[in-house]
């Protein structure tokens, strides 16, 4: 299962968001995945869910976001992410369950590795400059509507593979 936590300090206290991540992942049973939601606070659960099957629309989304994202990693000379969209709607208004919701989530999941064999998360500040962290945010929020909110995946190996299951 996985948890999230978001905070209204700025800058993102990164360095405790990864110190807070591998202690959650060791002692809350069932949790084995905590991400760090930008934009503003989530104060309850999501409970909205897009329907997602894989077609045509859904893949070109996935692509799009995955272009966006390593096209600003490779402007800043960096490489190797993972990205992941997720059928979670946050921020959906009350009222609103009449339909269904089309509206995704992205998880970011930057990683170092010297041999593509092995990979540790990227911890922005210290592996990746926040600046870029935060380009990918806002060119991926700005560029397609459909994106709900940006996730950043804190997991640390293990309990978390660099892939999402």
């Amino acid at each position: 299962m996985a948890a999230a936590i978001t905070t209204h300090h700025l800058p993102v206290p990164w360095d405790c968001l990864f110190s807070l991540a591998r202690i959650i992942v060791r002692v809350v049973p069932r949790v084995n995945r905590l991400v760090f939601v930008f934009g503003k606070l989530v104060k309850e659960g999501v409970q909205n869910f897009t329907p997602t099957l894989l077609t045509s629309y859904v893949i070109d989304v996935a692509r799009e976001v995955d272009s966006l994202a390593h096209g600003v990693l490779k402007k800043n000379n960096l490489m190797n992410a993972v990205i992941i969209l997720l059928p979670l709607h946050f921020d959906r208004p009350s009222g609103s369950n009449d339909y269904p919701s089309v509206r995704w989530s992205v998880v970011l999941r930057p990683v170092v590795t010297q041999d593509f064999m092995t990979a540790v998360p990227a911890e922005p500040g210290k592996h990746l400059p926040i600046s870029v962290v935060n380009e990918m945010v806002s060119t991926i929020e700005n560029s397609l509507p459909c994106i709900s909110r940006v996730l950043y995946d804190l997991t640390p190996k293990p309990p978390g593979t660099i892939e999402w299951e």
